[in-house]
């Protein structure tokens, strides 16, 4: 074998040093925005990141201080990390009843706000929805979903974006009953919140042996759901050695 001589070697060398060097030297590009003060700063979180600005968020709060229950939302540029807009949106109720926000997601640069409002006279949680554009144009709350429920801590609405964000699904999981069996609604929306399908599950397990642990949507709108069952007809969920994990896939009827 021929061997290298000692110049093709410190090349060799000298240019191995470089790429290190120049590997190490890397770094992240940090930027700035200008400052806020407290009092213009009209938000405590981030919502989502579109293609051309991001949405900040601040939740309405009533207090001594605060008084109203107002929420703001605004609008800041990618690029400079300026604010575009500042949008106060007055305390609003859902047929008189409070309103709390919930999450959120982003489709094409529109924010689609979803929010809770519980009614106690009916033993009813609402589900609503309203979208919000780069232009600050905030749409009037739809109803998307319902749920009986005698608290408003008990049940639970849950929120997932298909991967093309042509899909919007909810789910529905009803309060706990010890004596019932496991059910469950979802309902499917596409980006202009026409629905194009729903669904309410009724399983033979018992509610107090079986639990959704996630769930998502297709681009096509399938659901999938990952949920775990325990075999153990006196135990609720709570020896590991007779769980059984359970995958399920739920499409339209149509």
């Amino acid at each position: 074998m021929k061997m290298m001589n000692k110049t093709t070697w410190v090349v060799v060398s000298l240019f191995t040093s470089i790429t290190i060097l120049s590997a190490q030297s890397s770094y992240p590009i940090l930027e700035w925005s200008p400052e806020y003060s407290a009092r213009s700063a009209k938000f405590d979180r981030l919502l989502q990141v579109g293609e051309t600005g991001f949405y900040t968020y601040r939740p309405a709060t009533s207090s001594l201080l605060s008084g109203s229950r107002d929420e703001y939302f605004a609008y800041y540029n990618r690029s400079t990390l300026t604010e575009e807009w500042l949008l106060k949106n007055p305390k609003w109720e859902w047929e008189g009843k409070r309103v709390d926000y919930k999450s959120s997601v982003i489709i094409e640069n529109v924010q689609y706000l979803f929010y809770e409002s519980y009614d106690r006279q009916r033993d009813v949680r609402n589900l609503l929805v309203r979208t919000l554009d780069t232009l600050a144009s905030l749409s009037e709350p739809m109803l998307v979903e319902t749920m009986d429920s005698r608290r408003r801590s008990q049940g639970e609405f849950a929120i997932k974006l298909s991967e093309d964000k042509s899909k919007i699904a909810i789910f529905t999981n009803p309060p706990f009953k010890i004596r019932g069996s496991e059910n469950f609604y979802v309902r499917i929306y596409d980006e202009n919140l026409e629905e194009q399908w729903n669904a309410d599950i009724e399983l033979t397990y018992r509610d107090r042996n079986f639990r959704i642990m996630d769930f998502d949507v297709t681009n096509s709108g399938d659901v999938f759901i990952l949920s775990v069952y325990d075999s153990n007809s006196n135990i609720s969920l709570i020896s590991s050695r007779n769980l059984d994990y359970k995958l399920m896939r739920i499409q339209s009827g149509d």
